[in-house]
């Protein structure tokens, strides 16, 4: 059963009662339930069947009960809030859940609930449970529904045998404060919520009876290692052995035996499992030792096997590798011997070689030595004496324009100091004419020389190409060298 929580309001109205009602009806459920299962394993128990079956007959059971008077009030056309209160005032003041307000003036009522007193406004209390429909609608359905609070009996009747019928599950939906808001928690609200939902009589019913049950073979089968003698629950009598094992370890404390179950508290149960776990914690370690005691000498022995043969193994591994690093060393002895007298001879034949090369060379340059000694002498002077007469013509040309250039300045200065009066013009104008003949000169000079460079570039190249036709000679004296080489080498093998 998915329940909406109920409260106390501070406006409680006709809807508040019905919500009071289901839970009050649920909780006298549950202790039935409970008391039920008690009784029939023959057991007593402190919860009484009848809890809240007073409050409920004064509001849904006797002939004139809560709702069957607002119901027949709403009947009457004037019929009104204060008129239907003071009947359930004559009929249930007597009542001792029916509190009754010590003004006249207070339309109000409260009834007594498991979780303490309710306060229940009669304003629009008949007008909420007529349910009344227009003129039209009637003509239209041509039937007539119940009321409000005769609906509510119907569907709260039909609750009643839903859970008679199968196991509830109750599902709380608990408000944690009034703002909707996360991480804002309510002490006050959700105690309210809980005390008056019924979620703490349920507590107090479950802690009143027995939560925790074991059927008798399931308990000998669990609980039979705390004390010695017990045999499996198909060897024995699972009534007797569970009582010996609940004397034995519980002695004094709250159980009971039922017909068919173990009925304990959860102190107990709590206690059973603690223990429980002590002993199989020691029995394991008694069995691990003993399983240990008897493997661990055929594992030592299967080691000691095993390392006999790696030894074995490792042994002849060992001696091989010796010898074919003892193998490598000789071989490798014998070729540094052989190649000791390979590089010794080489050596010694490289040496008369070299000295064969060098009297060779040394013969051959000393004849072409004043062969090209005159060569270079003749190219330098060529050379030396181009450029002394390209020197002389260019300072020869530069003398010339610079008295031209002089004689030009002269000119101009007599002219300009014909033509202009200002003197200081005239030599501005002058030097400007001085400073662009110079750049001029300047040009023509760097042209002369790149000339010049030319010049030189040109005969650089015929002095290269006098050296490699002095390479050329060379060339032929190493291939001479070569091949006397070639001879001596061969009259050394005969």
């Amino acid at each position: 059963m998915v329940n909406i929580l109920d409260k106390n309001c501070e406006l409680n109205e006709s809807t508040t009662t019905t919500t009071t009602t289901t839970t009050t009806t649920k909780v006298s459920i549950l202790i039935k339930r409970q008391t039920k299962i008690l009784n029939t394993s023959s057991m007593s128990s402190s919860l009484s069947p009848h809890y809240n079956n007073k409050i409920l007959d004064m509001i849904a059971v006797k002939p004139m009960n809560i709702i069957a008077l607002i119901d027949v009030e709403s009947k009457f056309p004037k019929g009104t809030d204060l008129s239907c209160l003071e009947k359930l005032h004559k009929f249930h003041s007597t009542h001792k859940n029916y509190i009754k307000p010590k003004s006249s003036a207070i339309r109000a009522f409260g009834l007594t609930h498991f979780a303490g007193n309710v306060e229940y406004n009669v304003n629009d209390f008949l007008e909420k449970n007529r349910d009344t429909f227009s003129g039209d609608l009637m003509q239209l359905v041509q039937t007539r529904t119940n009321k409000l609070g005769s609906q509510f009996k119907k569907s709260l009747d039909s609750l009643m045998a839903t859970l008679n019928s199968c196991s509830p599950f109750f599902v709380r939906c608990v408000k944690p404060n009034e703002f909707k808001k996360p991480l804002l928690f309510d002490r006050q609200l959700v105690v309210r919520q809980l005390r008056y939902s019924g979620m703490m009589e349920t507590i107090r019913i479950r802690r009143a009876g027995y939560p925790t049950r074991h059927s008798y073979p399931d308990f000998v089968d669990r609980y039979r290692f705390l004390i010695d003698g017990i045999k499996p629950s198909h060897k024995e009598d699972c009534r007797e052995a569970s009582a010996k094992i609940c004397k034995s370890v519980l002695a004094n404390t709250d159980y009971q035996l039922g017909k068919t179950k173990v009925f304990l508290k959860d102190a107990q149960d709590v206690y059973l499992e603690q223990l429980r776990e002590q002993v199989l914690a020691r029995k394991i370690l008694i069995l691990q030792k003993s399983i240990r005691g008897w493997a661990q000498p055929r594992k030592y022995n299967r080691y000691r096997q095993s390392s006999l043969v790696i030894q074995a193994y490792w042994r002849g591994y060992v001696h091989r590798k010796k010898f074919k690093i003892m193998k490598m060393g000789f071989m490798r002895l014998q070729a540094l011997y052989q190649a000791r007298l390979v590089s010794h001879r080489y050596n010694i034949l490289r040496n008369k070689i070299t000295n064969l090369q060098r009297f060779c060379r040394g013969y051959l340059s000393r004849q072409n030595y004043p062969k090209k000694l005159n060569a270079i002498l003749v190219i330098q002077a060529g050379v030396r004496t181009f450029i002394a007469q390209k020197t002389y013509k260019r300072m020869k040309i530069e003398s010339e324009k610079r008295m031209e250039v002089e004689r030009f300045i002269l000119e101009e200065q007599k002219r300009l100091e014909l033509q202009v009066k200002n003197a200081k013009r005239a030599k501005k104008n002058t030097e400007r004419s001085y400073n662009e003949r110079l750049q001029q000169l300047e040009i023509e000079r760097r042209e002369a020389e790149k000339r010049e460079r030319d010049e030189v570039r040109k005969k650089r190249d015929i002095i290269m190409n006098a050296k490699h036709s002095n390479d050329y000679y060379n060339k032929d004296d190493t291939n001479l060298v070569d091949e006397m080489l070639i001879q001596s080498n061969n009259s050394i093998k005969y």
